[in-house]
């Protein structure tokens, strides 16, 4: 697959015509054949972990989104494994930082909660400091993305877990703008609705 693909200007792409054009003729080829669905999760995974295989450590750019895109069709396969979970975790943590400074609230979100939901029940105690760092990109994308009860809710429950009062800080910080912002809409509602 290396051999394929090229960078240009920092992402990957492929390079010859012929070769992506041939990818996806077989891609529909095959999946007219096969149970359609399942393929096509299949395909997006595997293409995702090719991806990931030659651009891991690299700065690769917006090309992240793609291979976490990619990845995420196959949440049936990552969670058959615990230790490329942890990867995937990682990976849509940064695809969805990437996603932050693009910005893009509601995609980082979409690939924070993926990362979430991928972690195992005990990730407080197992990986606290991954949940810790989530936690709070999660809640802060939500925030930003007007969807501030999920905020609210991610919030409280960081406080809950948080170790030590450094931990809790930016949280409780957050929790109150976010508290703040909410009461500011209240009020531009009701003096809106209030004639003068």
């Amino acid at each position: 697959m290396i051999s394929f693909l090229t960078a240009v200007r920092s992402r990957y792409v492929f390079f010859d015509l012929l070769v992506c054009v041939a990818v996806f003729s077989f891609f529909l080829l095959h999946a007219s054949i096969t149970n359609c669905c399942r393929f096509h999760h299949q395909f997006h995974f595997n293409l995702g972990k090719a991806l990931h295989s030659v651009c891991d450590g690299k700065n690769v750019g917006d090309t992240i989104l793609v291979i976490a895109t990619q990845i995420n069709h196959g949440r049936e396969f990552i969670l058959k494994d615990d230790e490329l979970c942890l990867k995937i975790v990682k990976l849509n943590m940064s695809a969805g930082k990437m996603a932050i400074e693009s910005c893009r609230h509601k995609t980082a979100y979409a690939y924070l909660e993926v990362a979430s939901s991928l972690l195992p029940n005990d990730h407080w105690e197992s990986h606290y400091d991954i949940s810790l760092r989530l936690g709070f990109m999660m809640a802060s994308t939500a925030n930003s993305s007007c969807k501030y009860d999920n905020a609210e809710t991610i919030l409280r429950r960081i406080l809950e877990e948080a170790r030590c009062t450094k931990d809790k800080l930016p949280s409780y910080f957050l929790l109150s703008q976010s508290k703040c912002i909410v009461s500011y809409c209240f009020v531009a509602l009701t003096w809106s609705l209030c004639p003068i």
